[in-house]
Parts: C-alpha cells; structure tokens; sequence
C-alpha cells in the first residue's frame, strides 16, 4: 500500500494539537498502517522531531505566498488557481514544463501527494472564517488537487464553523463536496454547519476528537507533578484556564480577569478552595500561563492558587485536570480533557470563535446551559453558574459519565467507517 499523507500543521506549543496528532498517529500504526504514514505540513523538521514520521514542507507556501499583510480573500483564491493550474499542467501536459514554475519543495509534495493512498486532513478548530488564511483556502484548494489526482481525501475530529463571509462558505462546500468521509468532534454544532454548505448527511461522522485517543497519565506521575507544583490532594480544586485569544482576531477583546478574579475569590472564601491554573497552550501569542498570571494578580487570595508553570504534555495535563472538583474555562482541550473524565465545567466564552467551540462541546455532552459569556455577565451571576456546578456536582458528574459511554461507542462505529475507507482508498 502506498503512504496515507496527514496534511495540516500542528501548533507544537499547543498541547491540544500535539494530543490530537499523536492521538491520530498512534491510531493509525494500530490499524495496520505503521511505516505507511507521512506528514505534509508547515513545519518538516519539528514536526519529525515531535512525531517520529517522515515530513515533508507542503506546498501551502505557494498558496500564501504575499508580503508584510495578510492576503486577500480574493488573492489567495488568484493563488490557489495558479497553483491548481501547474496541477493539472503536470496531471495531464507536460510534468517538465510544470516543473519549471515550482519550487522544489512544492514540486516534491504535488509528487508524494499524486502517489498517496489517501490524505488525511487531521484535527483542528480551524475549519473556519477565523483561520481562513492558513487553514480553511489551502485546504479547499488542494481539495480540488486530490480531485484531480483522484486521490481520496477525509477529515478527522474537526470543529466546524463559523463561516462569516460569502467567499469562506464557498470554499467550505468547495472542500466537503470532494471528501469523503467528514470527521466531526463535537456533534450536531459541526455537523449543521457543514450540512449548511454542502456536506453530504451519509459522509459525515463523529469520531470525536483526537486526543481522546491517548490516555491519562498515570496516577503517580500525576501526584508527583501537583507536589511539584503545590497542589494539594485532597479538598476543593477549582480548575482553571482564561485564554487571551484576542491575537486570533482584530476584533477580539482580552477582558474579563478582574470579574473571574472577584468570582475566584468568593469561591475560596466559601467553601476553602484551592484554584489551579492549568495552562494548555505555550505559544507566545495565546500562552495561558501569562492569562493565569493577570487573573492572579486581581486576585485578594492568591495565597490558595496554584499556578502550573511546568510545560507538560497532554497526557499530563489531561490526568491533572481529571483531578478537579469542578473546571471553569477557556480552552475548548481544557473542557474536554474534563468533561471527558465527568469533571462538572463551565465554559468561558470571550468572542465568537470559542462561543461556536463551546456552544458545540458543551451540548455534545447534554450540558448547553453551562456556557457563559463573561462580557455579557455579571460577576454575581458567574459566580451563581460557579456554585451551581459545586451545588450539585456528583448528579452532573454521574451524567458526564453516563454520556461518555454513549459517546465512545459512536466514535468507535465512526472510526470503523473510516478504517474501512483508509483500506479501500480509491
């Protein structure tokens, strides 16, 4: 058989990321496809040093080629057809000719994809208007490539949506008309939207995401790791992450510490609690460590706050987090790492691209109640979502379980369907 492609680029600071990579990865060697799988991505030689799988630099380059501004909706399309147009220049004219307007790295990566025996668009929350640039145009176009390559092209554990402009839901239905299988994470709010622009009902399934396919780290690494870093063993445990995504969008605002911060210390006055701040991104743009650190310094009682600034991987922070009483957060891997394991959560929500997120993780799992815009709300009723989950946490948690197992055997039939595929291919 010849080589599966993974195409994207993971964000090797995210631990999200790297969890629904090495998820994906580690599923596919235990289904028959180890020494089979290679990476298309951004990013060759961190990427091989974090995955251990043959990289290669994909042919995005040419996609996004432009200046010191982000390009156009209608420049990246201009590229995207020059780009298809060498495509099927080397498809069906002259290979020799085609390759005289490519780089070399373009050129290998139109040669290993011509060959591939199917092209995996792995997991993401970036199948949207807000990563439209570096996710949603590239992936359309070399959607149309796969076409003409007759190269079989799936996706897996994707968020799906907002699309808030005209050209992205073209691009959309440009993309989920030519894949076959559509992998969604997070149930129905993925799923509408990618009926909404032109996904075929029978092709798409929940394989929910990614990380879930690696498991918690052990029980004493995880102890070890809250003696480290101050955590008690017992008692309350508030969990904690605030993104500041405000570099995600021009429009985004970074607001809310003083309110989470007033709410935070009620919270310890009444019931002696701990609050830990679990970081799950590191990336200089978004690192939650730096969030943690402006929600602490509003804070009356910092003295019963724990601020993880170790960096570690999933495996690690997932275990960590499945040892709170209750999650109050941002990260959409934070509330999943702990909605997963019936940890009782509150979803933080700042601006449009994580109410999207949340308000689809949050249903999935029968809890769309509990997501709450900190703009819009005021401090004393966040606190009331917060006692509410601490009021009756063991019924929300003897339902996050419940709902869990009904969520596995899915994924599990949706992971058949796409074994299946990856064995037909074409």
């Amino acid at each position: 058989m010849s080589e599966i492609i993974l195409y994207g680029s993971a964000t090797h600071r995210n631990t999200g990321d790297l969890a629904m990579m090495h998820g994906l990865i580690d599923w596919l060697h235990r289904h028959g496809h180890r020494g089979q799988v290679a990476l298309m991505t951004r990013n060759p030689v961190e990427s091989e040093q974090e995955f251990g799988l043959p990289c290669f630099m994909s042919h995005d380059a040419d996609l996004l080629a432009f200046g010191s501004h982000p390009p156009s909706r209608f420049r990246l399309i201009r590229n995207g057809l020059r780009w298809l147009l060498k495509v099927v220049v080397w498809r069906y004219a002259s290979r020799r000719l085609a390759a005289r307007s490519m780089t070399p790295s373009t050129l290998h990566a139109l040669e290993r994809l011509a060959s591939a025996h199917a092209l995996i668009v792995h997991g993401s929350g970036s199948f949207n208007s807000v990563f439209h640039i570096g996710w949603l145009y590239p992936k359309a176009i070399t959607s149309i490539a796969a076409a003409l390559l007759n190269v079989p092209i799936v996706l897996t554990s994707q968020g799906i949506g907002p699309f808030n402009h005209r050209a992205d839901r073209w691009m959309a239905r440009i993309f989920f008309q030519r894949a076959r299988l559509i992998g969604i994470r997070d149930g129905d709010v993925s799923r509408q939207a990618a009926r909404e622009n032109g996904a075929q009902e029978d092709r798409i399934i929940h394989t929910g995401d990614d990380s879930e396919l690696l498991p918690a780290a052990t029980d004493d690494r995880i102890t070890e790791v809250m003696r480290i870093e101050g955590i008690p063993n017992d008692g309350m445990l508030i969990g904690v992450n605030f993104r500041d995504a405000s570099s995600y969008h021009p429009g985004y605002e970074d607001e809310g510490y003083e309110k989470l911060a007033r709410v935070l210390d009620d919270l310890i006055d009444h019931h002696n609690a701990r609050v830990v701040l679990i970081p799950i991104t590191y990336d200089a743009l978004d690192d939650d460590r730096k969030s943690a650190a402006r929600v602490t310094e509003h804070m009356k009682r910092s003295d019963h706050v724990a601020v993880v600034k170790g960096v570690y991987d999933a495996a690690l922070l997932r275990g960590l987090i499945g040892r709170m009483t209750i999650a109050v957060g941002s990260s959409y891997h934070f509330l999943l790492f702990a909605l997963s394991q019936a940890v009782p959560s509150l979803a933080l929500t700042k601006n449009p691209y994580y109410a999207v997120k949340h308000r689809g993780l949050l249903t999935l799992y029968r809890q769309a109640e509990r997501v709450c815009d900190v703009n819009q709300t005021e401090a004393v009723r966040l606190e009331e979502f917060v006692n509410d989950l601490v009021m009756h946490r063991d019924g929300i948690s003897t339902a996050l379980a419940e709902r869990q197992l009904e969520l596995n055997a899915e994924s599990a039939r949706a992971r058949d369907q796409l074994a299946k595929q990856l064995a037909a291919g074409d």
